[in-house]
């Protein structure tokens, strides 16, 4: 397994320069034979520290990989599948887990985002009374020019901090 501040989604591709003498070892005897795991960090040190991974992460394929004459090395990764992280086997010399299958369950469809549209109209409708901005708020959630409202307490909707 290989943790880093990045999250890798199936079907894309992530370059990784491996300096730590941990993931060299990793490079050495598992990318040659058998498939790579990454997974994002929840909480702790990417390099020279322990780290907790997020339990969901992506096997990948590796596309290419090298070591330079300075003795670090890098790959170049594919996302393939979701997995889960089941449980840990071995920290020494490089983190080591169980996987399981976890298959994307899908994403939201137009009825969902047609629903969330909806829900923040009657949120705004409750908390400033009027239905002035309202109107500026488009009615279809998947043209990308739609305008949020600017209104005391009423923002766009953020990223969740992780």
């Amino acid at each position: 397994m290989f943790a880093l501040y990045t999250v890798l989604f199936p079907g894309a591709t992530l370059a990784i320069r491996v300096f730590e003498e941990r993931y060299l070892k990793l490079m050495e005897r598992v990318v040659p034979d058998g498939t790579l795991v990454l997974v994002a960090i929840r909480h702790g040190r990417e390099v020279e520290g322990p780290a907790e991974p997020y339990r969901v992460g992506v096997t990948t394929s590796i596309d290419e990989r090298a070591f330079a004459d300075d003795g670090t090395g890098a790959l170049r990764a594919k996302g393939r599948e979701r997995v889960r992280l089941a449980e840990p086997r071995t920290t020494e010399p490089y983190p080591v887990w169980h996987v399981e299958p976890f298959p994307d369950e899908g994403s939201a469809g137009p009825a969902d985002l047609e629903a969330a549209v909806e829900a923040y109209r009657r949120f705004l409708a409750a908390t400033a009374g009027g239905d002035e901005p309202l109107e500026r708020l488009q009615r279809d959630p998947r043209r990308r020019t739609s305008r949020w409202p600017r209104r005391s307490g009423a923002r766009p909707p953020t990223p969740a901090a992780a």
